[in-house]
């Protein structure tokens, strides 16, 4: 496995490894970015994307307090738009113009994550299968009063 963002690395994953694995980035980034230089490298080798894993981190909280929850993930999403190759990736992803105005909406925080009830941690997880992801990596986090826990939240996701 290699982990990539930028499209050369991507690239180079799809010729080298048996996997991707992936941060931060949301599913229509997956969608346009990711599998096409997947794609692309594995054709330079003569490899179709058949048993290639493509793994993505996805972010979840099973909550009542959805805003406190988007709260507590809107601190990573711009501590990671800070670091240039994020912020890079993250500008691909159509958030440049918010992220340049200084500012990590709700819209984004749903689109990178999944916090709220079960439909909402579900959808998440749906949302990167549908953009190519084979082995969706839920991260489950707290750190708010409302949030559920792990366990109640890794069974939301079991749904998916």
């Amino acid at each position: 496995m290699i982990s990539a963002l930028n499209p050369r690395m991507l690239e180079l994953a799809g010729e080298c490894a048996d996997g991707v694995v992936l941060w931060m980035c949301s599913p229509s980034y997956v969608r346009d970015h990711v599998i096409p230089a997947l794609t692309t490298g594995r054709q330079k080798v003569g490899k179709s994307m058949e048993g290639f894993e493509v793994v993505a981190a996805v972010s979840v909280c099973l909550t009542s307090d959805r805003a406190a929850g988007q709260a507590v993930f809107r601190q990573t999403v711009e501590r990671y738009a800070s670091l240039p190759y994020y912020r890079k990736m993250m500008d691909a992803s159509g958030f440049k113009a918010e992220l340049e105005a200084g500012a990590v909406s709700d819209e984004m925080i749903d689109e990178l994550a999944g916090i709220g009830d079960e439909r909402q941690v579900r959808e998440a997880i749906g949302r990167y299968r549908e953009a190519g992801v084979t082995l969706p990596g839920a991260g489950p986090f707290g750190g708010h009063k409302g949030a559920a826990g792990f366990e109640a939240t890794l069974e939301a996701v079991a749904g998916a």
